[in-house]
């Protein structure tokens, strides 16, 4: 049975009725392929119920609005977690090590870490590592405007699981979190998702200056819409279509020459390896904070 009404739509009544859930019952949730799963200690102040509840009601504060300076990667034994892994000869992740993780959380001796698990489908792979502004993670975020008129970034609740207690073993479930994920979630995600990609736009095209000749904003969106779109050729670089291209630039195995200068200088090429190299961040983001 399934909750439709008010902000728990979509979520299990049992998520609702339990107030705490062991790790090994919630492994159905925490394993679920397409999602990454993150952690964020309370600190030492922060091991009371009122903040924990706060943080379920209103979302979690980032710093520097950003999601990745304020959360851990759990290694929680997901399929892609677990193929990642592999691939690196690294023993699998297992629920046991997940346990361990939390009972010892690495930042300042925390006894409730928050635990989130965001869909893989809406994290901006193009974003900048650091998710700065929320480029990267923008699509989880809900924004508060301060007194002083600063927007402050806050991780949705309905993304919270809960908050793992070290002391009771168990997590306290987040009324608020989305289980499976309501149709109008899934809208505002992809709102968000397209506001985060014309973040990263922006920051290409603030990059052209240094470019002999500009990229025009019809390069930039072709370069972002091919990236996302896992378009490259054999040399691993966007496949730019001829429109996008100016009168004096030639594509050549991932190369464009300015012909006007008599010899071969460098114009896209340099965004493209930026971006090329952001993007292979994609095979680490499991692992990443």
């Amino acid at each position: 049975m399934e909750i439709k009404d008010s902000y728990n739509a979509g979520v299990p009544a049992d998520f609702i009725q339990n107030e705490y859930m062991t790790i090994e019952e919630l492994e159905p949730i925490l394993s679920e392929s397409g999602y990454i799963c993150l952690g964020h200690g309370t600190g030492r102040r922060g091991n009371d119920d009122e903040i924990v509840e706060s943080i379920f009601s209103e979302g979690l504060r980032t710093k520097n609005n950003s999601l990745a300076l304020t959360t851990i990667g759990l290694s929680t034994p997901t399929p892609e977690l677990k193929q990642q892994y592999a691939e690196y000869g690294i023993p699998e992740p297992t629920f046991e090590g997940l346990k361990e993780q939390l009972n010892h959380w690495q930042h300042l001796d925390s006894q409730k870490i928050i635990l989130a698990r965001v869909p893989t489908e809406y994290i901006n792979q193009l974003g900048d590592k650091g998710d700065l502004g929320g480029e990267r993670y923008g699509a989880f975020m809900v924004e508060e405007v301060q007194a002083n008129g600063n927007t402050t970034n806050y991780l949705d609740p309905r993304f919270i699981v809960g908050c793992y207690d070290v002391e009771k073993k168990a997590v306290k479930m987040n009324p608020c979190f989305e289980k499976t994920l309501t149709q109008q979630t899934i809208e505002t995600l992809k709102a968000k998702y397209r506001r985060t990609l014309e973040k990263t736009k922006q920051r290409i095209a603030g990059q052209q200056q240094s470019i002999v000749e500009p990229i025009q904003e019809q390069q930039v969106d072709d370069i972002v819409e091919k990236m996302a779109t896992g378009q490259y050729d054999e040399n691993g670089f966007p496949i730019l279509s001829s429109d996008s291209m100016t009168n004096s630039q030639q594509l050549d195995k991932g190369k464009v020459y300015v012909k006007s200068m008599g010899f071969a200088k460098i114009g896209i090429l340099g965004i493209i390896s930026i971006l090329v190299s952001v993007a292979i961040i994609i095979f680490g983001v499991m692992l990443e904070r």
